[in-house]
């Protein structure tokens, strides 16, 4: 008898503990979804899909950057987000999949950029020093016809080419998603290969590097059955054989002429 009334006062409990373990559950998950929402604050994230979706609408395609990991002031690991401008996207010839082909997007860095990548890991300090104290004197590495027409197409006011000025506020940047020959990477200094082996010069090895005027800031070698480019792409219409899709203002033109 007394097996039988601990049982059924188990029984009676367990609606109890399970309604526990929910509420439980649900502050937890409650608090995970509110330092998400932090996070992707603190990221951009609202900005550079806002950025996105006007790409996405008025020219051949959206994308999406990130998560690109940094230190806050706090010193807080943090994912942040940003829109890359198709104008500054330069996939490989016939590339159809983000993360299969040769890609090089062209940034702007600020010296606060710069600065901010001193201690970060995988980078080095001593190029990012020597560009900051040659700031104003390091050349474009890309001089592209159309630059100084971006002001009107990107809506900013300033134009892209930073040479004309004694001073300035950006300096080009080129991030390099490339397969290279390991004796690219032995002539730059690298020594160790994915997981601590020694680089084969006669290898092929995907990298990503980041490199201002002559200094490359960065090289990071890339496990191509693990590592993925961390860029999201998106568009209306998809051309066969290419990354690029026809955007809306294409799309329109013919009804627009009617």
């Amino acid at each position: 008898m007394a097996n039988k009334e601990q049982r059924k006062s188990k029984e009676k409990k367990k609606p109890a503990m399970k309604s526990l373990k929910e509420k439980r559950a649900e502050k937890r998950a409650k608090k995970m979804e509110t330092k998400i929402a932090d996070q992707l604050a603190e990221g951009g994230w609202e900005d550079a899909f806002a950025d996105f979706v006007s790409d996405l609408t008025t020219m051949k395609l959206g994308i999406m950057k990130g998560p690109i990991f940094r230190r806050n002031a706090r010193g807080d690991l943090l994912p942040m987000f940003k829109a890359v401008s198709p104008l500054d996207f330069y996939p490989s010839s016939r590339m159809t999949n983000i993360n299969r082909g040769n890609l090089v997007e062209r940034q702007y860095l600020t010296r606060q950029d710069l600065d901010e990548l001193i201690g970060e890991d995988g980078y080095d300090d001593d190029a990012i020093k020597e560009v900051l104290e040659n700031f104003d004197t390091i050349d474009s590495l890309v001089t592209e016809p159309a630059d100084t027409e971006r002001a009107e197409v990107d809506l900013t006011g300033t134009v892209a080419n930073q040479n004309e000025s004694p001073t300035r506020d950006v300096v080009d940047a080129l991030e390099f998603w490339v397969t290279v020959p390991g004796a690219s990477l032995l002539a730059l200094g690298a020594k160790r290969g994915l997981g601590g082996g020694k680089l084969d010069g006669t290898k092929q090895y995907e990298i990503n590097a980041l490199m201002v005027g002559s200094k490359v800031l960065y090289t990071g070698l890339l496990d191509p059955d693990r590592d993925e480019r961390i860029y999201a792409v998106c568009g209306w219409r998809p051309i066969p054989g290419s990354l690029w899709h026809r955007g809306v203002p294409e799309l329109m033109q013919d009804l627009q002429r009617i």
